[in-house]
């Protein structure tokens, strides 16, 4: 399979640029979310602290409706082929379906929020800043709902660079807006609240100009939506939003069983590999967020030689970018979990190994299911994330209350282990990619060096008995330069180096 295809009219590149600086936009989130979550900490007191938290994790009960609607402008933009009157039409009926979905998720997170509070044990001195950061996180839903089109619009039209890069500034718009409201102006619970819900509209403020600044020709108002689009809009985002349903049983529910059948303190253990395993996923689903755009537009265009290529190729550069981090969880869970989240989470060390592992089969599927995302299976795709949900309840509720924390992780594992299986193997199908190409390509420069990674990690970490943050963070970090070296040198083509040194010198 040449790898020719893609590397024309400079997709490689530009997928490849816009993935880097994803991830970076991605590190800093995590970064800001840690700074913005330790000033609070040690500045609130433990009450206000746990009233904040409590208010902004309403946003779960919402935010999966997001992953469908932007499927849909993703999908109706990357369609258009460029075509500024179509981008137009899709991107002003998403602006008027957005502002709806916007709204009735505001008056949902009002009657939710307000219904909640009184069983919340909300300390009475915090109830009114508790009511009051409901209602800020009901306006900011309100407000960035509408903004998100214009980050949709430039990704659809494959401005993944400029998307990034914004997406950074809004990062340390928000970082340097929080530490104001706490350091300068001691805001309140609800303030905070609020400004954290708005990232979003931070970024798709941002997006906003940069689309009109860039002259692409798209105008978005009310005034070009259109009937016929709004529908297409309905049918593509209510299949999607089934399977969103699903997702928020696979990964919400958990917890709710786990303390059900033991106690509020296991599910306290159970943050550590599920956090650790949360953003190994979000790691990954970053490495292929460029890919629906592109391969949206390959098949409209009738090109399955590229859109083979792009899966091929896709997967073969996230599984070089995903398996070193989950090589070095592995190799040293309880020392990965002690210098960051503490000693007391050292006893699920084993468990975070487990659950962490199983990325590096689940990664498959991510690529599978963004093409058959842009080739329209969206029955298809919803009928397994509910498969998943099914037998992730099911078993959970078989295993947890024989083996706790073990059992919960177990009953998900499976879930996306079949997952795995049924979505790889029909993209495979439907696509026609030689399961060759992909052990060739893919699998056997990923998991080939990951082994000898995994294994100078494992005698380092047993001969100098590796702890603490610095010793891990060096021991974690010469691994992935080990890894990432030994594949540029042994794996990468010299097409393939003079990209990634473009992609990082740019």
């Amino acid at each position: 399979m040449s790898d020719d295809p893609i590397q024309g009219g400079g997709h490689a590149a530009r997928l490849a640029r816009g993935a880097v600086l994803f991830q970076v936009a991605q590190v800093l989130r995590l970064l800001g979310g840690v700074v913005v979550g330790t000033l609070l900490a040690r500045t609130f007191s433990l009450s206000e602290f746990g009233t904040y938290t409590i208010v902004l994790s309403l946003l779960q009960y919402v935010t999966f409706l997001k992953a469908s609607v932007t499927n849909a402008a993703l999908l109706g933009v990357a369609q258009a082929d460029g075509d500024p009157e179509r981008v137009t039409v899709v991107a002003s009926t998403g602006l008027g379906v957005y502002s709806v979905i916007g709204i009735i998720s505001g008056l949902v997170l009002t009657a939710i929020g307000l219904l909640a509070l009184p069983i919340l044990n909300i300390p009475e001195a915090l109830y009114d800043s508790a009511r009051q950061g409901v209602l800020a996180l009901a306006v900011a839903v309100m407000l960035s709902w509408p903004a998100q089109i214009f980050d949709d619009v430039l990704r659809g039209l494959q401005r993944f660079t400029l998307v990034a890069a914004l997406e950074i500034g809004s990062i340390l718009v928000y970082v340097a807006g929080a530490v104001a409201l706490v350091v300068v102006f001691d805001s309140p619970v609800w303030a905070l609240v609020g400004w954290n819900a708005s990232i979003p509209l931070l970024s798709g403020l941002a997006c906003a100009v940069a689309l009109r600044r860039r002259g692409l020709g798209v105008v978005v108002n009310l005034r070009g939506a259109r009937r016929v689009e709004a529908k297409r809009f309905g049918q593509v985002s209510g299949i999607i939003a089934l399977g969103g349903v699903a997702d928020l049983v696979t990964y919400s529910f958990d917890r709710a069983i786990l303390s059900a059948f033991r106690s509020p303190a296991t599910v306290g253990l159970y943050e550590g590999p599920l956090n650790t395993q949360n953003m190994v996923r979000m790691f990954n689903g970053v490495m292929t967020s460029t890919v629906l755009p592109a391969s949206t537009a390959f098949l409209a265009s009738g090109d399955l030689l590229r859109v083979r290529e792009l899966f091929v190729r896709g997967l073969k550069y996230s599984l070089a970018a995903l398996v070193p981090f989950v090589v070095v969880i592995v190799v040293m869970p309880g020392a990965v979990l002690e210098a960051w989240l503490g000693a007391k989470f050292t006893p699920a060390a084993v468990a975070t190994g487990a659950f962490c592992s199983l990325w590096l089969v689940a990664a498959n599927s991510s690529m599978a299911s963004l093409l058959l995302y842009s080739a329209g299976r969206l029955r298809l795709i919803t009928a397994i994330q509910w498969l998943v949900a099914v037998i992730n309840l099911g078993l959970a509720l078989v295993l947890t209350p024989r083996y706790g924390l073990d059992g919960t992780i177990a009953a998900t594992m499976t879930g996306l282990l079949v997952s795995t299986l049924l979505s790889f193997t029909i993209a495979l199908r439907q696509f026609e990619v030689p399961l060759a190409a992909v052990a060739r390509r893919a699998w056997l420069p990923a998991y080939s060096t990951g082994v000898l990674v995994a294994g100078v990690l494992a005698v380092a970490h047993t001969l100098l008995h590796v702890h603490g943050l610095l010793p891990v963070a060096l021991a974690g970090g010469l691994s992935l330069l080990l890894y990432w070296a030994l594949y540029a040198w042994w794996w990468l083509d010299p097409s393939e180096r003079r990209l990634a040194r473009t992609t990082l010198g740019r």
